[in-house]
């Protein structure tokens, strides 16, 4: 029997365990192996006899095969935030050389639409033209 968040408070609370709900639309638990992405959660704290316990309930869990070192090394190497660093490790499965090596493709891809925008020509043409 699954209960819903505000029926396990009232129960708490008739047994005298203090809880409190906490806003959360996301839980991260890192482990060494890879991350485990919780949304779509619902999240009670309760103190029990001085210790602090979470109750997570979640509609959808994704298995990471990264976690935020790896999320900071590509950020840092290629220059880019945070949010861009965890779409590149997507799409490498977790590599994070490919990630690094997918970011600074997609860089140098902006840098020449951006020349060929401002008619500059890209670095291929300058190759051309020096030969």
């Amino acid at each position: 029997m699954m209960l819903d968040p505000a029926s396990m408070e009232r129960m708490l609370k008739q047994l005298g365990i203090k809880a409190r709900r906490i806003d959360a639309d996301e839980v991260i638990i890192k482990g060494s192996a890879g991350d485990l992405l919780l949304k779509g959660v619902d999240v009670v704290e309760m103190n029990m006899q001085g210790k602090k316990v979470f109750q997570i309930s979640a509609s959808h869990i994704e298995e990471l095969s990264y976690n935020s070192d790896d999320i900071e090394l590509v950020s840092q190497e290629a220059h880019i935030s945070r949010e861009l660093a965890e779409d590149f490790l997507k799409k490498a499965k977790g590599d994070v050389a490919e990630a690094i090596l997918l970011a600074q493709e997609a860089q140098q891809e902006t840098q020449s639409q951006a020349e060929v925008e401002e008619g500059r020509p890209c670095e291929d043409e300058k190759s051309g033209q020096e030969q």
